[in-house]
């Protein structure tokens, strides 16, 4: 079966080929956007994470119970100690 595209007797199966490249190619780049986002968020979180961290290890006196918590949390969020 044959389909007429710009004037041209295209068959069928090449035109859904090029569609179906084309949907795919978007699918990627969108798919590569959001991966880099997640990452980009992803270090941004951790960053701030240890720099709270390291404020509340000069700020808050040995064995404060402020201090105990953000090192949990800081070890329990990025596996750190």
């Amino acid at each position: 079966m044959k389909s007429a595209v710009k004037g041209r007797v295209v068959p069928l199966g090449n035109l859904v080929r090029g569609i179906r490249d084309a949907l795919v190619g978007t699918i990627q780049g969108a798919g590569d956007t959001v991966g880099t986002t997640v990452n980009i968020t992803r270090e941004t979180t951790l960053k701030g994470l240890q720099g709270a961290r390291d404020i509340a290890t000069e700020a808050a006196p040995e064995g404060s119970i402020i201090r105990q918590c953000v090192f949990r949390f800081a070890s329990e969020t990025m596996g750190t100690s």
